[in-house]
């Protein structure tokens, strides 16, 4: 997990499979290990464990909002990039 303003690890979790639980696991833990802050916001992918009910139930429990890359776009940041046009 990345702070999206410094782009600091938060949280890391090396495991052999995905799924909705230990996505909701990975939460947890990510908030526990700094101190117990729960973020405003999360940004994921649209994969299956961070759209999963596990995932989905945690973060309306915790008053998370999350946004979602959009589909097919797999470089999809949750900060507007600046035009380099003028």
């Amino acid at each position: 997990m990345l702070d999206i303003f410094s782009r600091k690890a938060v949280h890391w979790r090396i495991a052999p499979s995905e799924s909705g639980w230990l996505a909701k696991q990975f939460q947890l833990d990510a908030i526990a290990a700094n101190s117990g802050i729960v973020p405003g916001y999360i940004h994921a992918d649209n994969g299956g464990p961070m759209t999963s009910k596990h995932v989905s139930e945690l973060l309306i429990d915790l008053s998370i909002t999350r946004s979602h890359s959009r589909p097919r776009v797999s470089n999809d940041t949750p900060i507007p990039r600046r035009s380099s046009r003028r």
